[in-house]
């Protein structure tokens, strides 16, 4: 996601916790340099002017695209956490752990897309805990999950539960808020995909 660069951020030690054993492999992982023992844990971030918050805390607005070469309307994933964490350096990096969503088997894959409303099909697993920067955040998503028969996508032994992403990137006209609570209602638009 593109957009003014944040403020830069200072180190604060007395709001830095102990980093799980499990997140410092998962970091280590991310990048050999950072061996962080604590961070800071953040329930926000704002980018580009957008609040993106841990799914603990609002799983709504946890619900990202992330740039992939793979698909050109993102991966769908989770928000898990929002952690600082002070480099060797001195520097401070903003990270965030997210889980993303598991590809469905050809040819229902997150490239199945529906180009006039933004949205692709994804299963209902996500994946492995990973650590990202905030750069490749693309934007927000909704998500409906829908169980059934659905585009013929069948489990082996029974149905499948599949979630539907529709990308929040350019919000415009038919996808509008529902009046009453001012959530985006993608119902309507769903009913006509012949899903």
């Amino acid at each position: 996601m593109s957009g003014p660069p944040e403020p830069e951020v200072e180190w604060n030690p007395q709001a830095a916790a102990k980093v799980p054993s499990s997140l410092r492999t998962i970091l280590l992982q991310h990048n050999n340099g950072l061996r962080a023992e604590k961070a800071q844990f953040l329930t926000h971030l704002t980018i580009g002017g957008l609040r993106y918050t841990i799914s603990s805390k609002h799983f709504g607005n946890s619900c990202i695209l992330l740039n992939h070469n793979s698909t050109p309307v993102g991966t769908p994933g989770v928000i898990g956490s929002i952690l600082r964490i002070q480099g060797a350096t001195g520097t401070v990096h903003t990270l965030l752990a997210v889980r993303r969503y598991k590809p469905l088997p050809p040819p229902y894959n997150g490239n199945s897309q529906f180009r006039t409303i933004g949205a692709s099909i994804w299963s209902s697993e996500l994946g492995g805990v990973e650590i990202v920067k905030p750069e490749i955040i693309r934007a927000h998503c909704a998500s409906l999950a829908i169980e059934g028969d659905i585009a013929g996508v069948i489990a082996q032994g029974g149905t499948r539960k599949v979630i539907v992403f529709i990308s929040l990137e350019k919000v415009s006209p038919p996808v509008v808020p529902d009046n009453d609570s001012g959530i985006v209602d993608i119902s309507v638009l769903l009913r006509n995909l012949d899903l």
